[in-house]
């Protein structure tokens, strides 16, 4: 299991050093174009929490930026005028002047220089999420962080604040401006969270849609469902026609999944030929009306690339949670082993995993 910052009191120096020796190779395998300015080596850090500060403050200084602490939002603004610094984690929940209302303020304080602002939260529903979005906020962090995560969102921070200040440099004056830098906030985002290929969610997002449903379904107890599909024999259509006829079958496939699914589901791409689809609330039976649904709908298309026709076919596997389910893995695998099943069947077809037995009465002791 990988370390929390948050979960932990105290961050050894021993694991510190092992994540800036990573930060380095990382850096060296793929250097940035430009060294770093002094103004993107402070990091401005607002928490109540103070046992959250310190752990951050070890984290950023070990990987040699200038951590600036602040106990409140207020005093924050404070330090944001004196040191200027362009990176901002701020916490959401705060007494008195909360996150929110501390990036509106940065917001009308920062007019020329743009200034990432990340939020520490636990609110992940859209409509607090949207509202944060209103606000300013450019990047969110979920609480328990993990440190590769906040150093992911750093590096992607400055690079935004480097692209930001490159278009400024190269369009100082145009009208155009502020478009682009909509446009390109935009772009990061879904960058973030899509696939380049297919325009769906990735792996890594998929995977977190995952974690918050299960636990909404556990807490609730709701039903919730996972269709794992693979296109048959992929492999054979790299081989025959090329890989660029291999992309416009994955695109083409996800096109029609798409149409197969409803608003409230989850569709990702999650491996080379795979793709996972998340149901909130439905039951096995309600699953396996969509994955053959999408099986036919796949099985009658045409798919067209490198000027071949071909036509392919897929695999699904279901499974539900179950009472006997301690987490998200067990659901996963539970549907990779019915995707074998299907595959082992002949292909092109759907195969379920085992529904839960009604356990029969205990006598009481």
């Amino acid at each position: 299991m990988r370390a929390s910052i948050v979960d932990d009191d105290e961050l050894s120096l021993e694991r510190l050093q092992d994540v800036v020796d990573g930060a380095v190779r990382s850096s060296e395998a793929a250097p940035d174009p430009e060294p770093r300015a002094e103004l993107l080596n402070k990091v401005l850090v607002v928490d109540d929490d103070p046992s959250i500060r310190k752990l951050l403050a070890h984290f950023l200084n070990a990987l040699g930026f200038e951590s600036i602490c602040c106990s409140s939002g207020v005093e924050a603004l404070k330090q944001l005028e004196l040191h200027r610094p362009r990176l901002i984690i701020s916490d959401w929940e705060m007494p008195g002047m909360d996150g929110l209302e501390l990036c509106r303020q940065v917001r009308t304080r920062s007019v020329a220089a743009h200034l990432h602002f990340i939020m520490l939260t636990t609110h992940a529903g859209k409509d607090q999420l949207a509202k944060a979005f209103d606000a300013g906020v450019d990047d969110f962090i979920n609480k328990p962080v993990t440190d590769s995560e906040l150093m992911a969102r750093l590096r992607a921070g400055m690079r935004a604040i480097e692209l930001h200040d490159d278009l400024l440099a190269q369009n100082k004056g145009s009208q155009q401006l502020n478009e682009q830098l909509t446009n390109l906030n935009s772009r990061l985002q879904k960058l973030a969270i899509t696939d380049d290929l297919t325009g769906l969610y990735n792996r890594r997002q998929a995977m977190h849609r995952l974690e918050e449903h299960w636990s909404m379904c556990h807490r609730y107890q709701r039903p919730v469902a996972v269709v794992t599909l693979d296109i048959d024999h992929f492999k054979q259509i790299n081989d025959q026609y090329g890989h660029i006829a291999g992309d416009a079958v994955l695109r083409g496939v996800a096109d029609i999944l798409r149409k197969c699914v409803r608003n409230s589901d989850v569709l990702s791409r999650v491996g080379g030929e795979e793709f996972l689809i998340l149901l909130p609330c439905q039951t096995l039976q309600e699953a396996e009306i969509c994955a053959h649904r999408c099986r036919e709908a796949v099985a009658s298309a045409e798919f067209h690339g490198n000027n071949q026709t071909m036509r392919v076919t897929i695999s699904a596997g279901i499974a539900t949670r179950r009472t006997n389910m301690r987490q998200c893995a067990d659901l996963l695998k539970e549907a990779d082993m019915a995707l074998y099943a299907a595959k082992n069947a002949g292909r092109n077809t759907v195969r379920a995993a085992p529904v839960e037995q009604e356990a029969p009465a205990s006598s009481a002791a």
